[in-house]
C-alpha cells in the first residue's frame, strides 16, 4: 500500500521527461529535468532519491538563458543524460505526481555552494 503523507500538497508541472542524473555512489543520486519557459529561457529542477512512499518533490532550481547552456552546466557538475548513461540507477528517477519542496529544505546547488559556475551562464 502507498502512503502519501503528503498528498495534499499541489502537484508542480513539468513536461519534459527527459532525466538527467548525478550518481553520487551508494545507490545516492540527483535527478534533474530541464523544462523550457518563455523567449527560449530554461529551469532546472532537480530532484532527491526519495523512498518508495514519498512523492517526488522539487528540491531545488536554476535560470538559464538557453537549453544549450543548461545542458554544458548540468555536464560540468557531473550530471549526464539518462538515456546516455545507463546503468542500475535506470528506472529509479522519480516518478508519479512531483510536489515544490523548494521551501522545505536545504537548496544545495543554488544556494549551497555545490554548483560549478560558467561565465557564460545566466
Amino acid at each position: 500500500m502507498t502512503k502519501f503523507n503528503d498528498h495534499n500538497r499541489p502537484t508542480f508541472s513539468i513536461s519534459n521527461r527527459n532525466w538527467w542524473v548525478k550518481v553520487l555512489g551508494m545507490l545516492c543520486h540527483n535527478w534533474a529535468l530541464i523544462e523550457s519557459g518563455e523567449g527560449g529561457a530554461v529551469e532546472i529542477y532537480f530532484f532527491q532519491d526519495t523512498a518508495y512512499t514519498e512523492r517526488p518533490k522539487v528540491v531545488d532550481s536554476l535560470h538559464f538563458n538557453s537549453v544549450s547552456s543548461a545542458i554544458a552546466a548540468l555536464k560540468r557538475n557531473g550530471f549526464a543524460e539518462l538515456s546516455q548513461y545507463p546503468g542500475p540507477w535506470v528506472g529509479a528517477e522519480p516518478q508519479g505526481d512531483i510536489w515544490d519542496g523548494r521551501a522545505s529544505g536545504p537548496r544545495v546547488y543554488s544556494e549551497g555552494g555545490y554548483w560549478l559556475e560558467d561565465s557564460k551562464d545566466g
